[in-house]
């Protein structure tokens, strides 16, 4: 297969819209995650600070 009249403009249009669809994808991810990291809303209501109790991990 010879491909010698390759279109510059519709390769770097295909990248540019791939990179983008799977940036877009990447943050839509990532939402939820870093969200589920904030307090919940009994404990903003409540205005203390949260504490765990991590004694019982073990290392690993």
């Amino acid at each position: 297969m010879e491909n010698k009249n390759i279109d510059q403009g519709r390769r770097r249009f295909l990248t540019t819209a791939a990179t983008v669809v799977g940036g877009v994808g990447a943050v839509a991810a990532a939402v939820p995650f870093v969200s589920n990291m904030n307090p919940s809303a009994k404990t903003k209501a409540i205005g203390a600070p949260v504490e765990v109790d991590i004694s019982k991990l073990e290392p690993g």
